[in-house]
């Protein structure tokens, strides 16, 4: 009796050890279609000075972080196949130089605005944690670790 269950404890532990990676494996194999490399194409200009190896590893690490992130439209935008790859596209453009294929293991999440990113975000606007952040801040990421302070705004002069 007690082998049956340690045996079934392990083959649940098997299961949940390989099951994700197979499934990234199989989102990875397939190519990106036409529609998609015309989006990188006309949305990520590094993209068409690219040569075949650079492109295909770009293609691999893009294929890779549509797999891994959810994408939140906040302020009710209504987030599009376009801009999943766009926003793909110009995160993966940073890790072209390193080894192996993990792409930003610490993110789960893209939160994408409508427009600029407001220095502080209204309550309600987007479901999902907001950080303080200095008004203006158009484009940029606040992925700060705890112990790092966040800058107060400075007065106009």
């Amino acid at each position: 009796m007690e082998a049956l269950i340690l045996s079934s404890v392990l083959a649940a532990l098997a299961l949940a050890w390989a099951v994700p990676r197979w499934r990234l494996r199989r989102a990875t194999a397939r190519p990106l279609d036409a529609a998609a490399i015309a989006v990188l194409e006309r949305n990520v200009e590094q993209y068409r000075g690219m040569d075949a190896g650079q492109r295909a590893r770009l293609e691999r690490l893009v294929r890779r972080f549509l797999h891994e992130k959810t994408f939140v439209g906040c302020a009710g935008l209504e987030i599009t196949d376009e801009m999943r790859l766009t926003i793909a596209g110009q995160a993966c453009l940073l890790l072209l130089g390193n080894r192996g294929d993990t792409v930003y293991a610490s993110l789960h999440s893209v939160l994408v605005y409508p427009g600029a990113f407001p220095g502080a975000a209204a309550p309600g606007r987007c479901r999902r944690r907001r950080e303080r952040a200095a008004p203006g801040l158009a484009g940029r990421v606040l992925g700060r670790r705890p112990r790092d302070p966040v800058p107060e705004p400075r007065a106009p002069a």
